[in-house]
């Protein structure tokens, strides 16, 4: 298994987002493909959002995806802030 970090990119083609909707993910999965079903799976998505499918996750114009390796600069990996 591999470890993959989604990111929603800074510039889509369209505004998407809105608000309240997850900003990232860190899943484990064998492929990207995987991956990015997974954050798709487990988003929080509104069918208000302007996506042509409904599933940003899965779309590279519209996130990002890289596997996460042990060799790299340090910085933070994930923050899971719970406000409330």
């Amino acid at each position: 298994m591999k470890l993959w970090l989604l990111e929603r990119k800074d510039s889509p083609p369209i505004d998407i987002w809105g608000h309240d909707t997850h900003a990232g993910f860190v899943i484990r999965a064998r492929t990207e493909a995987r991956a990015r079903e997974i954050a798709h799976e487990c988003s929080f998505w509104n069918e208000k959002m302007d996506h042509p499918d409904g599933a940003p996750w899965r779309d590279p114009d519209y996130t990002t995806c890289e596997e996460l390796r042990i060799i790299g600069e340090p910085g933070l990996i994930l923050s899971d802030f719970r406000a409330g």
